[in-house]
């Protein structure tokens, strides 16, 4: 079965504790999930939201990046780093 956004966005929502209905936090959410997928891509990483290692990345990017008052924003951030970096020195990771 193949993941779509919508799953990914769905674990997003649940790791972020998300339960609301809310139009402006789907937004958000989703734009994060975009920016993660970007940044993942802009780094040479293959998009596939199948694989369990870059959609964990894509939830913990988005992890650190939600809110205002983060708390655990850098802890998250560097975790979410060194995944991008593991990624990038996999020869399956990378865009051929």
């Amino acid at each position: 079965m193949a993941v779509s956004k919508e799953t990914i966005i769905s674990k997003v929502k649940t790791a972020l504790r998300i339960r609301s209905k809310d139009e402006g936090l789907n937004e958000e959410v989703a734009d994060l999930v975009d920016a993660a997928i970007l940044d993942l891509a802009s780094s040479g990483i293959n998009e596939d939201l199948e694989n369990k290692l870059f959609a964990q990345a894509v939830i913990v990017y988005c992890k650190a990046q939600f809110g205002f008052d983060n708390p655990d924003s850098e802890r998250l951030n560097e975790s979410y780093i060194s995944m991008k970096h593991k990624m990038m020195n996999m020869e399956a990771y990378r865009e051929k």
